[in-house]
């Protein structure tokens, strides 16, 4: 037990570096969704529904 406590005090910084990355990483992609996902919604607000007629 001492050993696993013993290892992860030794590699903390890059744990901790590993997981801000990878939340960072994370918003990155949901905000960079939601804002495509906005610009298709006022696409189709704007795009005449009789056009395709």
């Amino acid at each position: 037990m001492q050993q696993a406590v013993d290892w992860i005090f030794a590699h903390a910084i890059p744990i901790i570096g590993g997981v801000i990355l990878f939340v960072g990483i994370a918003a990155v992609v949901v905000v960079a969704s939601r804002q495509s996902g906005r610009k298709n919604e006022e696409i189709m607000e704007k795009k005449d529904p009789r056009e395709g007629e």
